[in-house]
């Protein structure tokens, strides 16, 4: 079981705290790294289960979670109802590198605020969680 968290000493109002979930090291850390370069977003933990996820995004209490749709421990679909049910407020982005029509509608239906797919990955992420956390989204 492996966290990755990252120390932030001082959060501005605009800065949109991120947990992200994903089975794949290296997926975690080259979003995380790539989510950090981006003014106004920080990533404050990468966990790599859904377990791992449920339990931090209680303790964490972020703006937003990415999280893939396959995460080891729990069908994606019900971690996300599960999310949804624990933090009612806050955004659930879920990614996936597939583009499905039938992914987007289950999640979406699980409790997902926005289902992102396909190609470019962070730069399509970014915008979401821009526009989820705006303070015109609140």
């Amino acid at each position: 079981m492996e966290r990755n968290r990252t120390t932030q000493t001082m959060t501005t109002p605009h800065t949109a705290r991120v947990l992200l979930a994903d089975g794949s090291h290296i997926v975690t850390e080259s979003l995380s790294i790539r989510l950090n370069t981006e003014q106004g977003i920080s990533v404050v933990a990468a966990v790599r289960s859904a377990g791992e996820l449920i339990q931090l995004a209680r303790e964490v209490r972020p703006d937003v979670i990415l999280v893939n749709v396959h995460l080891p421990g729990m069908d994606g679909a019900d971690c996300v109802a599960e999310l949804r049910t624990a933090l009612p407020n806050v955004p659930i982005i879920v990614f996936t590198i597939y583009d499905l029509v039938m992914t987007r509608i289950v999640f979406l239906e699980a409790g997902a605020n926005a289902v992102v797919q396909g190609n470019h990955l962070a730069e399509r992420l970014v915008t979401e969680i821009r526009r989820l956390c705006a303070p015109s989204a609140e």
